[in-house]
């Protein structure tokens, strides 16, 4: 389906899997597979997403993939973040190189290292992701416990983190969110038998047989429990950043406005200009304050300048350049001139 152009793009669906997962393994009926490409375990999306049972719980996990509603363009490696919370505070994991492109630029898929137990979030900021003529951003909002991957992320807005949590727990094989001497029986029963949809967890390293590699991953985790982990903060986008309020060629009529937008705080800049007023009525300008006229700029970060026209002559003025994205307006500090 081709989508109107301007479409938000959203995240239709997150997957996970190992690189060293056995062919065989990937085909079984629980994984996902989009054209020739095996993306493995789909996440659980709505209000099971963090049950015991949604847990991934392989001991190789090393590859993220995230599907979108449209083709996008090659993001960069830092668009996706993994924070894992622990007992010594969150650690941050920041892939080391560009997502590979699959079906058609529909999905990206990262590479990070292997995943051991945890509580986890990923987190993709807006800026990160564009369709693919670059004109139009993620729309990342979601909802854990609500949103689904069926009616995608967002709110209908480019804009917002998509910020998705999900736990790790090695040989949690009934999901119970403990590994104890139930998965134990479990993995012992299955020892060397043919693997199967029924079984497959039991297979903690996807080489598609049950074997003592298993059995010892088991031991190495046993009696472990996600009530052991902190849940992670996610790193969330922040205000834009914004300098240099500057007044130019002044003359009695207009004068030159302007500032720099020197970060945009990981959101689409919704909105940049200048704000003023007459210094008498308004000494302290903001959007939408009193006696004030507000002049929008294009463009989003960088230098950039305006033309205020309709002045009152020989009269004092007070501005401010602004910048606004989805987390609010950032000004700089307070520029007076006086018309000629």
């Amino acid at each position: 389906t081709v989508l109107p152009a301007g479409t938000p793009v959203k995240v239709s669906g997150v997957y996970a899997r190992g690189s060293a997962w056995n062919a065989t393994y990937l085909g079984l009926s629980p994984f996902t597979t989009v054209g020739s490409d095996a993306l493995g375990w789909a996440m659980v999306d709505g209000a099971n997403q963090l049950a015991g049972s949604s847990s991934l719980t392989w001991s190789n996990v090393d590859t993220i993939s995230l599907q979108f509603n449209q083709p996008i363009s090659q993001p960069a490696a830092a668009a996706l973040k993994l924070v894992l919370g622990n007992s010594q505070g969150d650690q941050t994991i920041t892939p080391s190189s560009a997502p590979t492109l699959l079906a058609g630029g529909t999905i990206a898929q990262w590479t990070v290292p292997a995943l051991d137990s945890g509580k986890y979030v990923i987190s993709v900021l807006s800026s990160g992701i564009s369709d693919a003529g670059g004109t139009t951003v993620l729309d990342g909002d979601w909802t854990t416990g609500t949103s689904t991957f069926a009616q995608g992320s967002g709110d209908g807005t480019a804009g917002g983190t998509f910020n998705f949590f999900f736990n790790v727990l090695v040989a949690d094989v009934n999901g119970s969110a403990g590994v104890n001497n139930t998965d134990t029986t479990s993995v012992r029963n299955q020892l060397f038998g043919a693997v199967s949809a029924s079984n497959f967890r039991n297979d903690f390293n996807g080489s598609n047989s049950i074997n003592n590699t298993d059995v010892t991953a088991l031991r190495n985790k046993l009696f472990s429990a996600l009530t052991a982990f902190s849940s992670p903060t996610a790193p969330d986008a922040v205000l834009p950043s914004i300098t240099s309020p500057s007044a130019t060629s002044v003359g009695s009529t207009s004068a030159t406005l302007g500032g720099t937008v020197t970060s945009d705080g990981g959101e689409v800049v919704l909105e940049r200009g200048v704000v003023l007023a007459v210094t008498g009525v308004n000494a302290d300008p903001a959007v939408g304050g009193t006696g004030t006229r507000k002049i929008v700029a294009t463009g989003s970060t960088g230098l950039f300048s305006v033309l205020a026209s309709g002045l009152l002559s020989s009269t004092n003025y007070s501005f401010k350049a602004y910048v606004r994205t989805s987390k609010g307006v950032t000004y700089t500090s307070v520029g007076t001139f006086t018309t000629a």
